[in-house]
């Protein structure tokens, strides 16, 4: 199991939230341990079924879990935040806690391998206070900074009002494609130009030149962890020809997650695989959260940084 970071706290910290609309109903406490991570498990689920957005995949108990068997360490510390109402999980922020550069960060679980950062929350008229006494609890750790990077604009997160003091570096168009206007049948849909359309036509006929050409959605299991792991030895190899520098991809915790995604049927990750006489040649990975594929969810995105009121 993962030592403890730079910054320990204890297990299940209990935190007096400062929300004059859910006075004391509300109880806020931190779980540091993996083990109470773990336990988490069902209530989290449930908490994800009724409140969650398929976007917000990556905060899915399950792709978290997957995350801390490969990249929890030494330095890294679980510091999740979990409200309840009357004994009931109502709001979920699955943060970490870090040294870097002489500060004392809380971060989002899932660096580097999850997509967007966001924070569980419960839909209803007491929405705005749980974000608020989130808030409030974040600051009350103590750390120096609290540091959300690729958040998206409808992130739950986002609704709530910023604290002061907070950072706006700026924000991104995520990139996305919609695969009811690009994908047929047949090839290419009518997002593509009839010229374009005519060149996908001709390059697979010249790709079949070289072999019989295959695709394939394995179901998950061992054959799509293979799949999972030709994907990243594709990835790498273009990388290396390109001389592109990505410490993330080339680090073996990264194959290795993609893998055991792949393996686990309750994961959601689809693994696509193009084949020529038996050898990929090309692989998409994709994940399917709630029924839709996440290659169709998009809004822009934004970085923030804020720093934590009562810190070091």
């Amino acid at each position: 199991m993962p030592g403890r970071a730079t910054s320990p706290i204890a297990d299940a910290v209990e935190i007096t939230p400062s929300s004059q609309l859910l006075g004391d109903n509300l109880q806020i406490s931190c779980v540091t341990s993996l083990e109470g991570f773990e336990a988490l498990h069902k209530e989290w689920d449930d908490l994800f079924e009724r409140t969650a957005e398929p976007q917000q995949v990556f905060q899915r108990h399950i792709f978290l879990r997957h995350w801390a068997r490969h990249y929890l360490d030494p330095k890294t510390q679980l510091c999740i935040l979990i409200g309840r109402i009357d004994g009931r999980l109502v709001t979920l922020w699955p943060l970490v806690r870090r040294r870097k550069l002489g500060f004392d960060v809380l971060g989002f679980m899932g660096a580097p391998v999850t997509q967007f950062g966001d924070v569980l929350v419960e839909a209803g008229e007491n929405r705005h206070a749980l974000l608020e006494a989130g808030w409030n609890a974040v600051a009350s750790l103590g750390a120096d900074l609290f540091e959300a990077r690729r958040v998206r604009a409808d992130a739950a997160l986002c609704g709530s009002v910023i604290p002061s003091g907070a950072s706006l570096p700026g924000d991104v168009q995520a990139p996305f494609a919609s695969l009811s206007r690009r994908v047929t049948a047949d090839g290419p849909g009518i997002a593509y130009s009839a010229r374009e359309r005519s060149n996908y036509r001709r390059r697979l006929r010249r790709l079949r030149e070289h072999g019989d050409i295959t695709f394939t959605e394995p179901e998950p299991g061992s054959t799509a962890a293979t799949a999972a792991a030709a994907a990243i030895t594709i990835k790498k190899n273009w990388l290396l020809e390109n001389a592109i520098l990505s410490p993330t991809v080339m680090d073996s915790r990264f194959q290795a997650f993609f893998e055991d995604l792949a393996g686990d049927p309750g994961a959601g990750l689809c693994a696509s695989t193009i084949a020529c006489d038996g050898r990929p040649i090309g692989v998409d990975l994709s994940f399917d959260c709630k029924g839709q594929p996440s290659d169709t969810c998009w809004q822009p995105t934004l970085a923030m940084t804020a720093r934590a009121s009562g810190g070091c």
